[in-house]
């Protein structure tokens, strides 16, 4: 939906229902994950040396099924989310593209403007008078005085370099992530098939993930106009409170 509609979900999304959004996703993750630690159990260890007893968590024997259970749900969710990601791109940018040849159209081609008002326009002129008949070889015709040509509506200009702006920023978000997640669903995939597979905390799919929150922060601050506004409060709010402390940490030094 943040992708489709963006400014109906910033309308629809407060920050009360944001939170509310953010909980249901990270008890949903857990749950999905929760299956993990179902095979493990404790057993005693006693360590005769210092004669201390330790609990230890073992593996039971069904941890191979869940977690070939646990990774089929992941990968299979992630190749879903992934592909709605792509769907939803596609469907944007097709809406975008659409709305501006409908408003170029309308606001650059007078004959397409008049035809589009020529219902409005002939509502008007009968209620006035203006329309008058005249002779001609196949009939009376009407004659409806031409209307004045169309200007361009420096709010709906506004509006689509707006629309546009956004869907550019959004575009670009989902692009980076695409190629931050791609390699994750690969190696996810891969491990369903070869349960052999490792993936390491130094494989390329943790660098692109850190990168792409990283990317992200600079993105927003580039194209979100709100977002650049209330970072440089908070980062001024920030100043001026350090600001008040190092004087009075100087004057009790």
């Amino acid at each position: 939906m943040s992708i489709l509609v963006p400014f109906k979900a910033k309308l629809m999304f407060t920050p009360a229902k944001s939170v509310v959004a953010a909980i249901f996703v990270s008890i949903l993750t857990l749950i999905t994950t929760a299956p993990l630690f179902v095979p493990f159990g404790t057993e005693t260890f006693v360590d005769t040396t210092t004669n201390t007893t330790f609990f230890i968590l073992v593996f039971e024997e069904s941890l191979s099924s869940m977690e070939s259970f646990v990774i089929t749900w992941t990968g299979c969710s992630q190749v879903f989310c992934l592909a709605i990601i792509i769907i939803s791109n596609a469907m944007l940018l097709w809406g975008l593209k659409k709305s501006n040849r409908v408003w170029v159209s309308r606001h650059n081609c007078p004959t397409a403007g008049n035809r589009y008002s020529e219902a409005n326009n002939r509502a008007r002129n009968v209620a006035s008078g203006n329309i008058h008949e005249i002779s001609v070889l196949h009939g009376p015709t009407e004659r409806i005085p031409n209307p004045p040509p169309i200007q361009t509506n420096p709010a709906s200009a506004l509006r689509i370099a707006r629309e546009k702006k956004i869907g550019r920023m959004v575009v670009i978000l989902s692009g980076i992530h695409l190629a931050s997640y791609i390699p994750t669903v690969v190696g996810v995939c891969l491990k369903g098939m070869k349960p052999e597979f490792r993936m390491t905390s130094r494989s390329l799919a943790s660098v692109l993930e850190t990168l792409n929150a990283s990317v992200n922060i600079i993105v927003y601050y580039q194209m979100s106009t709100r977002y650049r506004e209330t970072l440089d409060r908070f980062w001024a709010k920030c100043k001026r409170r350090s600001n008040r402390v190092a004087p009075a940490t100087t004057a009790d030094t």
